[in-house]
Formats: C-alpha cells, structure tokens, sequence
C-alpha cells in the first residue's frame, strides 16, 4: 500500500514536471481519469487546453500562488521548540482539492468526453435491437471501458464529429455501453468480446455480429467501413439471401454453414474489415413471419421433422 502511495506521488510529480502551469488537483483528475497511466494523462491534460485556449481562472491562481513563494522555508520552529515541517502551498494542492477547481475541470473533461447523446439510443440492448429491427436499421454498438483512454477519444473525435454523427443518425440505431455495468457485461459475454472499447455492427433480424472493430477508431476509416451497411438495410439484405439460397442446390446444412460469409457478401463487407471468428455467439430471432437464414451455431435440424 506504501508503494503504490509513493508510485502515484512520483507520477504527479512528473506530471506537473511535463505539464507546465498544471496544478496538483489538475494532476490528480487526468491520472485518475487515465489510470493513473501518466502518459495519456498528458494526453489529457493537453487536450483540455487545446479546448480551451485560455486556462481556466481557478488553474491560473494556483499556478501564481504557487510561484510567488518559491523560496519559503520548509522548515520553522514549531511549538515547545520543536520543528514544523511547511508545506507549500502547491503541494498542499496535491491532497486538498480545492472546490472551484474541481468543479471547472470537470466541466472542461465532461464538455470535451460526454458521450454522443445526441445519436444514442436510450434503453436496454433489446428494445435497441427491437427499435432497429422496427425501423430496418443496422444496429452499431459501441462497448467502452471506463479504464480505457481510447474510449474518452472514440467520444470526442469519433462519434462527435459531424460526418459520423449524420451517417450514425440516418442508418443506424445507436447503443453504446460500459463493459463494467450488468447489460455491457452481457454483451461482451454474448459477443465474446475480450478486447475494449469495441464498436460492433449487429443484425437486428438475427442478432447476428456481423462484423466489430476494437480499439480507437478515426472518423474517416469507420465511415468508409460503414459505407457497405448504408446501400442495404437488414431486411434488403435477408431478401436477398433467401432468393439467392432458394435459386440455389445447396442443403440446408450448408445454408446454415455458409449464412455469415453470405450476409457479408451481399453487404459488401470486405474479410478484412469483418471479425469472423468462431467462438462468436450468435443470437437466434424471435421474429414471426418471413422465415430467415438460420444462424451458423444453431443445431442441424432434420428436414422431415
């Protein structure tokens, strides 16, 4: 436990060493934020400042009250002739936060990495999908962690550029969602998702992963990846594979195999941008009607039962 006290001291101090005019509760928000990993609390801290040019009042003071004493004593005497150690004031910043800093700070971190409320669906994962499926809409989701920088990054460069925001809007249903809360943790455990933050593509009609990228993700390259998804919706899609199997000879045991390379196929979706692996776990529709493609992980069924 003493250790890790005087890891994370030594992290502020090179913190506030990097980061020129940062004060100690500025210090400790990015490097809390990033856990504690010092070199995308740098990220961080700069970030911020590039949002807002001119440094927030509160951070300004600090850094003034903590210069205009550089000389002070450490060291006076104390009482009944002992000796009281002083602490300056900038050190004093590192454990006692001061509450109008906290404050304006988490109001520049919450500007600058909200999440993109603006495109996202409001509700659990299965009224998502039902809502997709009800509008004939691919269903995008994106897991985030909260341990993870690149998540706050998908946030503020990503789903917060315009471009991005408008394809999302016109021919997605959006979802996203922490790994570390009860549903996100249900959908990474469904969709064997080890890896955060991960953006997935979902079959609404089948629930069907068709295909997930990991990691940070630029606007540009994901809007060429989602490119395929806006010429065919889901149900387009599935019309299109039923005929294609119907003019076809092949058994039904071979549909079921071949249905995944299928659905990519008839999108447009290229082997490498699609994750295909085969411990994915694939969610069965509940849909009345029109009879789609069976997924590749359900039983072999005898066709005269």
């Amino acid at each position: 436990m003493e250790s890790e006290s005087i890891d994370k001291e030594s992290r502020i101090s090179s913190f506030l060493e990097i980061a020129v005019g940062a004060s100690g509760v500025t210090a400790i928000e990015c490097l809390q934020a990033t856990s504690w990993k010092l070199d995308e609390a740098i990220l961080l801290f700069f970030a911020v400042n590039e949002a807002d040019a001119t440094a927030p009042p509160s951070y300004s003071a600090l850094a003034e009250n903590a210069n205009s004493r550089p000389d002070q004593n450490l060291v006076t005497g104390g009482q009944d002739g002992g000796y009281e150690v002083c602490v300056p004031p900038h050190a004093k910043d590192l454990f006692y936060n001061d509450a109008s800093t906290t404050d304006t700070s988490h109001d520049i971190l919450a500007s600058l990495y909200r999440p993109p409320f603006h495109v996202m669906f409001n509700g659990s994962f299965e009224k998502a999908k039902d809502a997709a499926l009800a509008q004939d809409k691919w269903l995008l989701v994106n897991l985030q962690s909260t341990k993870e920088f690149s998540s706050l990054m998908l946030n503020r460069d990503t789903w917060g550029n315009e471009a991005v925001s408008q394809i999302i809007s016109v021919n997605f249903i959006f979802w996203q969602e922490y790994d570390d809360t009860s549903e996100g943790w249900k959908v990474c455990s469904f969709y064997n998702m080890d890896s955060i933050p991960a953006v997935l593509v979902i079959d609404p009609i089948t629930g069907q992963k068709i295909c997930s990228w990991c990691g940070m993700i630029n606007p540009q390259p994901l809007g060429e990846m989602l490119l395929p998804f806006m010429d065919r919706s889901p149900r387009k899609c599935a019309t299109i594979i039923i005929e294609r199997q119907r003019a076809s000879s092949t058994t039904p045991q071979r549909n079921i195999k071949a249905s995944m390379e299928t659905i990519k196929d008839t999108i447009g979706v290229s082997p490498s941008d699609a994750d295909v692996t085969s411990a994915d776990k694939e969610a069965t529709s509940t849909t009345q009607g029109t009879a789609y493609p069976a997924l590749p992980e359900e039983p072999n069924v005898d066709g005269k039962l």
